[in-house]
């Protein structure tokens, strides 16, 4: 992504930008089912300690249930929280299938989608548009962005994410046109 390219949610851009990603809206439309955006930049992000790229899953990779993965975010650290933290968050989560996830949700949850947590950490409000990361080959990869979960960040209730190994087509396409 030449450093040039932030992948989050459009909740996210909708309350830190004060605008939408129009373009997004227009290829894929906006639905709970799709919660995926891109961010262009006017300039390379300056990477350092607290900024670094992450590689993207490829369509073809499998992140398996159970897998441990991390998700990372400044969002609430319980649900009645007075304020968000002052230092980055950071869980180690496993992934749930699908057809575990549907325990929970139902038919909420879509094969554009997968799950996380349910195990005493879950991503809560205020975390939209974060990563979980899963390591893979020793690199980190981005196999989801965080999307929604429970209205109480229910730590024995899974996490919600984008899944980026059904939408890298998207990334791609997106990317290559501008």
């Amino acid at each position: 992504m030449a450093f040039l390219w932030i992948l989050s949610c459009l909740a996210f851009i909708g309350t830190a930008y004060g605008e939408t990603n129009s373009l997004m809206l227009q290829l894929i439309g906006y639905t709970i089912n799709n919660d995926i955006t891109l961010i262009k930049l006017a300039t390379p992000a300056q990477l350092g300690s607290r900024v670094s790229p992450v590689c993207v899953a490829e369509t073809s990779d499998n992140f398996p249930g159970g897998m441990r993965c991390v998700t990372t975010g400044w969002g609430l650290t319980r649900y009645n929280a007075g304020s968000t933290p002052p230092r980055l968050q950071q869980a180690s989560l496993p992934l749930l299938t699908n057809t575990d996830c549907q325990s929970y949700w139902g038919s909420q949850v879509t094969d554009l989608m997968i799950c996380a947590g349910a195990s005493g950490v879950s991503s809560c409000m205020g975390d939209s548009g974060g990563p979980l990361v899963c390591e893979k080959s020793g690199a980190w990869t981005l196999v989801g962005i965080v999307s929604w979960g429970s209205s109480t960040c229910s730590t024995s209730t899974p996490a919600v994410y984008a899944r980026v190994t059904k939408l890298r087509a998207w990334i791609d396409q997106t990317i290559a046109a501008n």
